[in-house]
């Protein structure tokens, strides 16, 4: 070998060293995540005010939203099945869902009714069916690392809300997904 030359060992592709470093990274804290999440969420659930849980059942807890965007506007949450979003539910999953449904719906109700009998104004309340939101957050959108259903009453708080809780029709799966859409998206 002349003077001044080195020998070269077996060439190394440092950027696909990186990528597959950042791709084990991704892998070992997604493995690490769930118990992570779920423990957040029994410890929630745990430290949850009975001030503002509205029903619990064998299979759900419904609450008051911390923020609410709505008139009403109640979480509904599986209380024994950690998962971790609307993205995970599978077909053996429509039950739940369909419970969480008519959960939802009736809690909203409810609370619509009490909080009008409280203004006095009984208008609406009897129609109010047709005007229940019922719906998730995709991924991109969702704040919470865990299932959760918002059931809503409009009207909403500000116009932002009207946006942030309305599925899109174009893009069906990225924002709000309405409930029975999901249910329609486990048949397929």
């Amino acid at each position: 070998m002349p003077a001044g030359m080195r020998e070269r060992g077996p060439r190394v592709d440092t950027a696909h060293s990186a990528q597959e470093q950042a791709h084990d990274t991704t892998r070992q804290q997604e493995q690490q995540q769930p118990h992570q999440r779920r423990e957040e969420w029994e410890a929630f659930f745990r430290n949850k005010s009975n001030d503002d849980v509205v029903l619990r059942d064998e299979q759900l807890v419904v609450f008051w939203d911390r923020a609410p965007g709505a008139h009403v506007h109640l979480l509904v949450v599986p209380r024994h099945e950690f998962i971790r979003g609307v993205e995970k539910l599978r077909a053996v999953h429509e039950p739940l869902l369909r419970h969480m449904i008519e959960v939802g719906r009736d809690c909203v109700l409810a609370q619509h009714a009490k909080l009008a009998q409280a203004d006095g104004s009984h208008e609406g309340v009897a129609s109010a069916t047709a005007d229940v939101v019922l719906g998730f957050h995709a991924p991109v959108t969702r704040s919470v690392p865990y299932l959760h259903m918002h059931a809503m009453m409009p009207p909403f708080n500000s116009t932002w809300g009207k946006f942030k809780y309305r599925p899109l029709r174009a893009l069906p799966f990225l924002g709000f997904i309405d409930a029975e859409r999901v249910i329609k998206r486990l048949r397929k």
